[in-house]
């Protein structure tokens, strides 16, 4: 099978060769809903879901679709530690749920037998600072995250 990558829930911005989205405005490959993807079995090599699954009614349902349609997953979902209350932005006030690292890798762990979970803030990931070290990279990157008001988001990377 020839690497195929679908983008579920693409907005303005789609990252895969065949993308999805409910809202046409955004001018997707196809008009869809991620709980109820229009392909076979195993037709793509991988699934992008980049911020996606926190506005879902049914996660679960969507997951079970994406295992489903494909043999690997990159879910991109907001770290409960960053998000805005409700009020403060408009997006924040369509999040129907929120994670963890350590529930959303529960949850993933339902569908996939391996899941690795990253780390990231603004696009990009969580690094060690050169000379500083691990321990005192984390607290000068949390540091800068918090006075900038950057936000978190967790990059699962989701196989078999």
């Amino acid at each position: 099978m020839p690497y195929l990558s679908l983008d579920v829930g693409c907005g303005k911005k789609p990252q895969g060769q065949i993308s999805i989205d409910i809202d046409a405005s955004v001018k997707p490959t196809i008009i869809a809903d991620a709980h109820n993807l229009p392909f076979k079995s195993h037709s793509f090599t991988r699934i992008i879901a980049d911020n996606i699954l926190e506005h879902l009614q049914n996660p679960c349902k969507a997951l079970g679709e994406f295992k489903r349609v494909a043999r690997k997953a990159v879910i991109i979902v907001p770290d409960a530690r960053g998000m805005k209350p409700v009020g403060v932005n408009e997006e924040a006030d369509t999040h129907l749920f929120s994670w963890n690292k350590w529930t959303i890798k529960k949850l993933l762990n339902r569908f996939w037998s391996q899941v690795k979970i990253y780390e990231r803030t603004n696009g990009w990931m969580y690094a060690t600072i050169p000379h500083l070290g691990y321990f005192l990279s984390r607290i000068v990157i949390k540091l800068v995250i918090k006075l900038c008001n950057y936000h978190w988001e967790l990059v699962a990377v989701c196989s078999d």
